[in-house]
Order: structure tokens, then C-alpha cells, then sequence
């Protein structure tokens, strides 16, 4: 068992996305606790729409065309370890998302080591496929992160369980209702119109497969992990983001101890 940041070999100058549904708001405070301890300066963001700070430790900026949030950022920056950052506030209070360029041109101020960006929103579900739209990943991103929530597995395929349910069936070909098994998310994973799609040519890409709560749960996901190796997914991490030591298992290195 091992940390999010040391499983992902996260470095100075990473620039993270994390995309899907179940928990990447999770493994973003996680990553953030985890690269604070180790010196770190942060920005987070979204291209999405994200929940700003629920603290008074982080520092927030709102990009707007009529101040000057270059100076504000660096500024906020200066006095906060880490900062969120968006590009205005919804009426459910969230941070809208920033535009590519507006990421590109915040990145080149330097006033963060790292850079943690939630790429889409799933509205609490355990997993979605994107739509034509989805997900938005800056060009200049080093790593990106698809995350599901082992407990869609066995769910019926409807608004309860999934985000925009429609698409997983699209991308499937299951229909609207039938259980949900390992393979059908295994396959929206690696399909050209899903979570591979829009992936700058140097991202590593590093599925997360969370909520891995029990042995049951470890089955599952272990062969989701199989089945995304033997597609060509060069690593796979298993756990729970919310637990003292998240990681439970690195893939395809585990794996040979498991089968």
C-alpha cells in the first residue's frame, strides 16, 4: 500500500487531470495533502466545474477579463501554499471551469509546482462515459487519470448508478437497465470516444479504480485492471482514496501476485 502522488510518480512540473466519476474530488484533496507534506506549491482548477475550498488555508482566484488575475494569482500565490482557481462561480456555487489557453497561460506564470485539474463532472456518480465534448484536457498535460468507482460493477445502467447513462450504452452497446460487468467498463475506458480521447501525445495515462472497500470489491477490480493491461494500459492503481494508505495494488506489477 502506498501513496496516490508515489504510485503516479507525480514530479515538479506535473501537470494532472483527473477525469471519469467516483471520487476524483477525493483524489484531488488527497494528491493535494500528499504533495503539500512534501514541499510542494499548488494550483487546482477545473475545465469543468468543481467545488471550491471548504478551508480558510487554500487561496482562491476568480479569472475575470475585467481585473487583472495574472497579478492576482501571483499574489494569492505568494501567501498560500495551495490556490484554487475558476473562472467564475455557478449558482450552485461551484467553480466554473477555465478554457485550455486560460490553463496554459496561468501554468506559464510559475506560481505553482503542480498543477491538479478536475477535467469533467460526473454530478457524484461512479462513472461515466464522456460525451462529444468531454473531457477537456489541456495540451500540456503530463498525466492523466481516469477514475472509477468499483461500486457501478453490477449496477443496473440508469441515472442512479451512472452520468449520462445514454453514452456508457452508445460506447457499449448495452442497453439501458442491464447490469453493468467489468468488460462493458473496460470498454468505454479504451474506445476511441472514451477516455483515451483528446490524450496529449506525451500523458502518461493511469486509470484509478476506487472504492476498493472489501475483498469482493478487490476481485472486481483486479479484473478491470486485467482487462485494461491486456489492452495495453501500462499501469493500473486500485484502492480507496478516502483510506489512510489509498493504494492497494499497482497493475500490472501486482497482478502477477494475484493470478
Amino acid at each position: 500500500m502506498e501513496q496516490v502522488s508515489r504510485a503516479l510518480n507525480i514530479g515538479p512540473k506535473d501537470i494532472v487531470v483527473l477525469v471519469g466519476g467516483g471520487g476524483k474530488t477525493t483524489i484531488i484533496s488527497r494528491l493535494n495533502q500528499e504533495l503539500l507534506s512534501l514541499g510542494f506549491k499548488i494550483v487546482i482548477t477545473t475545465t469543468a466545474m468543481m467545488y471550491p475550498p471548504l478551508n480558510n488555508h487554500a487561496g482562491l482566484v476568480i479569472i475575470d477579463k475585467a481585473t487583472d488575475w495574472q497579478r492576482d494569482l501571483i499574489r494569492v500565490s505568494n501567501l498560500s501554499k495551495y490556490v484554487y482557481v475558476g473562472k467564475g462561480v455557478s449558482p450552485e456555487g461551484k467553480l466554473t471551469g477555465l478554457s485550455t489557453l486560460e490553463v496554459q497561460q496561468m501554468w506559464e506564470l510559475n506560481c505553482a509546482d503542480i498543477l491538479l485539474i478536475e477535467g469533467d463532472g460526473a454530478r457524484g456518480r461512479a462513472f461515466k462515459a464522456p460525451r462529444m465534448h468531454e473531457p477537456v484536457i489541456p495540451g500540456i498535460a503530463t498525466i492523466v487519470v481516469p477514475v472509477i468507482g468499483i461500486d457501478c460493477i453490477g449496477k443496473p445502467l440508469s441515472e442512479e448508478f451512472f452520468h449520462v447513462p445514454g453514452q456508457v450504452s452508445a460506447l457499449t452497446g448495452i442497453c439501458l437497465g442491464a447490469p453493468v460487468t467489468e468488460s462493458d467498463i473496460a470498454r468505454v475506458l479504451m474506445h476511441p470516444g472514451g477516455y483515451r480521447k483528446g490524450l496529449p501525445p506525451n500523458a502518461r495515462w493511469v486509470p484509478f479504480i476506487n472504492k476498493v472497500e472489501s475483498r469482493a470489491d478487490e476481485i472486481k477490480a483486479l479484473d478491470l485492471a486485467r482487462m485494461l493491461i491486456d489492452g495495453g494500459t501500462e499501469q493500473v492503481l486500485i484502492g480507496a482514496a478516502g483510506h489512510k494508505d489509498p493504494v492497494r495494488f499497482v497493475c500490472p506489477d501486482d497482478l502477477k501476485e494475484v493470478f
